[in-house]
């Protein structure tokens, strides 16, 4: 665009140009002056008292250095968030799906465990050897079954007071307490091989429920944790689904290790939870050090604004400052105003359907079958003709698949909406598990049925992740 004054008056360009010249100077100096003066008046309005108050802790810098940071505070801030994300991957996301696939592929070492701890003695006579092994057979069954669904029961009572910890103690101080919570899980776990044999079941029980209430808070806590520290856009997204690929990522790796040859055997398998306290001790130690407090629980819930500043200040650039303290600053007011009961809620029918959308979404998801997969993959790759090793080898397989499905799915959003993509996932899937049970109830009047059941559990698991198993974790 022209500047005015060249279009009113253009034959002073040529009679004068060297005072046109120093005009121009002029303009430019006037013009940088002014935005510097802009820039300093909507920091003070956005941010209220509590930001001119840390701008004042240092004089000597002006308004826009305050807000602004250099590009080596701009490189640290990056480090920071990413530092923060491994700690929080550490500590919470990998052990939750750690502790998902860790019974899998030594299962049968458990059992065994169960039953010595048990001491159960058969009889010299045939017949009652025979009744009471069968008996035996069930009793392990029965404990190993309780044992492993204990998890899931305790991820069910962590995901009920997530959000009052998260609002009451505060993310990071959630985070910490979480991060203890894996730990103490997996410590009773591995106790429990050490322990007299009338406490080692409880103990290993007591373990596994542990270890799901602090899988059910990390579920929702750290999602919300990571997604409140790291930038708007892209990298936010990035950032949250740092605890879905823990939970996928987590489990190859337990099962890779629980192969007798490692650490799945009589002999070794209380290293199994020595491996993952130490990744979570790692990232606690990670998490105490360098995690901040999230700006939004500062500046919304605790109305520590001077705070949420620092932090914000710490962590962003100038392009973004000024409108998270803006929509902090809304967010605080909405919260002061009163919210609608759920009573008033339910009689919306907006709000019915969205509601019962997600109950179905969610519930279909825990029910369509998954967790079978999770935990007794390797049981049912025996039941079809493999040998041991090569079912526990195909177990860990269908793990690797399921994380290598989530970075599939991300550039698939991108070019689809993810309604369609969960309409699509969600309709293989059916067509799979239809398919398996039908394989699976014939595999004994043809041998390649065998080969078609493992075909059509890894497609279920692919097509499974790929969609409703991942975008609505």
């Amino acid at each position: 665009m022209q500047s005015p004054h060249l279009t009113t008056r253009p034959e002073h360009f040529v009679r004068f140009r060297n005072e046109e010249e120093e005009d121009k100077k002029d303009d430019i100096e006037k013009q940088q002056q002014q935005q510097k003066q802009q820039n300093t008046s909507a920091f003070e309005v956005i941010s209220l008292s509590s930001v001119t108050s840390v701008a004042d802790e240092n004089t000597t810098k002006s308004s826009n250095e305050h807000i602004c940071p250099t590009k080596n505070e701009s490189s640290g801030v990056a480090g920071r968030l990413i530092f923060v994300a491994a700690a929080s991957f550490l500590s919470n996301s990998l052990p939750s799906g750690y502790n998902l696939g860790v019974v899998n592929t030594p299962e049968e070492t458990f059992k065994d465990f169960f039953n010595a701890s048990l001491g159960l003695q058969s009889t010299s006579s045939s017949l009652t050897k025979a009744a009471e092994d069968d008996a035996n057979h069930q009793q392990i069954e029965l404990l190993w079954s309780v044992a492993v669904s204990l998890l899931l029961a305790g991820a069910i009572l962590g995901c009920l007071f997530t959000s009052y910890l998260a609002d009451r103690w505060g993310r990071r101080t959630a985070m910490l307490a979480n991060s203890m919570t894996f730990l103490l899980g997996v410590c009773l776990c591995w106790a429990s091989k050490f322990a007299p044999f009338g406490l080692r079941i409880p103990l290993f029980m007591a373990g596994r429920l542990v270890i799901g209430v602090g899988t059910g808070v990390a579920s929702s806590l750290v999602p919300m944790y990571l997604g409140e520290l790291a930038p708007p856009g892209p990298a936010g997204a990035v950032f949250s689904s740092v605890h879905i690929v823990g939970l996928a990522g987590g489990q190859p790796v337990a099962m890779a290790l629980g192969l007798e040859s490692v650490f799945g055997c009589a002999q070794r398998w209380e290293l199994l939870f020595v491996f993952i306290a130490g990744s979570i001790l790692l990232g606690l130690l990670g998490l105490i050090w360098a995690a901040p407090e999230s700006p939004v629980f500062l500046y919304v819930m605790a109305k520590k604004e001077g705070e949420a500043v620092k932090v914000l200040s710490s962590l962003r650039t100038a392009e973004n400052f000024s409108e998270e303290i803006a929509g902090l600053k809304e967010a605080a007011k909405a919260r002061e105003m009163s919210s609608p009961g759920l009573l008033q809620l339910l009689k919306r029918p907006s709000f019915r359907s969205g509601l019962l959308a997600l109950c179905v979404l969610h519930g279909g998801q825990q029910l369509v079958g998954i967790n079978a997969i999770n935990y007794y993959s390797t049981k049912t790759f025996r039941g079809v003709g493999l040998s041991a090793l090569v079912a526990q080898y195909s177990s860990i397989g269908c793990s690797v698949l399921s994380t290598c499905s989530i970075f599939v799915s991300i550039p698939l959003i991108k070019r689809v909406t993810k309604r369609k993509l969960t309409l699509a996932s969600a309709g293989v899937t059916i067509l799979c598990l239809l398919l398996l049970t039908a394989s699976m109830t014939f595999k004994e009047s043809a041998g390649w049925l065998n080969w078609a059941t493992i075909l059509f559990i890894v497609l279920f698991v692919f097509c499974f992740n790929l969609g409703i198993g991942k975008l609505f974790c």
